[in-house]
């Protein structure tokens, strides 16, 4: 039976009351990549204007449930006050902008630094997430917009937008990577190991017909960002029109304590893992002037790492020497054997005939004869 959901890639649909239509801007997302080890997390960044009717935003993700269904599961984490920090927001934002650093009923006010305009509000998700089972090889994760604005309403100063920040943990890898072996690696010292990265949101290709019309409309957004950290020792070959940049991430102590589970040994391992990472990014934005909002977002990547394996090929070397030279032991002790078989009459023949009295003097008599 396959593994497999009955769609591919993460889907992103949103109810409303009233058609999503207007001047108000439309969502943003922010979608980071963690690999750590073999372990994955996907942080998810939502950017909502006040102004759209947006009721909930569901997200579905092509794997089965991990932990219980619920209000806020255990696979999910809450990164507001890893974000909203002054460090954090020209980190992560890549903007000279302030923020508020005492939180009032869960949220911080993100500031113009140059007239103390507010811009948004990073808000907690707790109490507006849910999560259910989807079928046996997917689930959906709901966000109750409502429930955000009304917190967004409440803080002091008000703002355009709000936005949100959450972890998803124990992601798949094949969500978004297939990795190709070299098929004759067991016989070489050194190999290279390709990962081919297809991460996908909205494709409509393969997704169930009636599953719009159950849920809701399809998102559309103003920005799509994908950031992806990986281990240094893979090369990218190949990347498409999306790709952006790379980089190593310059706030190493930052970026180490926010993806990581808070704890001071873990704290260590991913300030090892972010100084042995290169983070790649790829972005696509619409044009509000002419209405062509992003619909999907797709992006294709191959990256390579050359695996070493001298141990093993040592083994295989060890072990091929050893069985040559069996072979040849045997060959050898074969033919010698042959070789004494078919030589031992000829030789016995030969020392009898010459042993024999008389022998050499009848030899001496018929050569006589012959001369006469």
């Amino acid at each position: 039976m396959s593994n497999r959901s009955d769609f591919y890639g993460l889907l992103c649909f949103s109810t409303a009351n009233v058609p999503v239509e207007g001047d108000h801007v439309r969502p943003e997302l922010h979608l980071n990549l963690w690999e750590k080890g073999e372990s994955v997390h996907l942080d998810i960044g939502l950017m909502l204007d006040l102004k759209d009717p947006t009721k909930t935003v569901k997200l579905f993700f092509p794997w089965p449930l991990v932990g219980p269904a619920g209000d806020y599961p255990t696979d999910v984490e809450d990164l507001a006050n890893r974000i909203a920090g002054s460090d954090a927001i020209p980190a992560v934002f890549n903007e000279s902008w302030s923020v508020t650093t005492t939180p009032k009923n869960s949220g911080f006010v993100v500031l113009n630094p140059t007239d103390k305009t507010p811009l948004f509000t990073i808000v907690e998700t707790t109490s507006a997430l849910t999560v259910e089972k989807h079928n046996d090889k997917a689930h959906v994760l709901s966000i109750d917009v409502e429930n955000l604005k009304q917190k967004s309403f409440t803080l002091e100063q008000q703002a355009p937008r709000l936005y949100i920040r959450f972890r998803v943990k124990s992601v798949p890898k094949n969500f978004y990577c297939v990795g190709i072996d070299q098929k004759d690696r067991q016989w070489l010292s050194s190999w290279q190991r390709t990962e081919i990265i297809d991460f996908r949101l909205n494709v409509r290709r393969g997704v169930p017909t009636d599953l719009e019309h159950s849920t809701g409309s399809f998102v559309e957004f103003s920005k799509v960002h994908l950031f992806l950290m990986k281990s240094r020792d893979q090369d990218i070959v190949f990347e498409d029109t999306l790709f952006k940049s790379c980089r190593s991430l310059e706030d190493e102590e930052f970026w180490a304590e926010y993806a990581s589970n808070g704890s001071d040994a873990d704290k260590v391992n991913s300030l090892s893992n972010v100084k042995q990472s290169i983070g790649y990014q790829w972005s696509k934005k619409s044009s509000r002037d002419d209405g062509n909002f992003i619909k999907e977002f797709g992006i294709l990547a191959r990256f390579k790492k050359v695996e070493f394996g001298i141990g093993k090929f040592l083994i295989w070397a060890l072990v091929l020497g050893a069985l040559g030279n069996a072979l040849w032991d045997s060959v050898k002790f074969g033919y010698d054997k042959l070789w004494v078989v078919t030589a031992t009459p000829c030789e016995s023949v030969s020392q009898s005939t010459l042993n024999t009295p008389g022998a050499e003097g009848k030899d001496n008599g018929q050569e006589k004869g012959a001369k006469k």
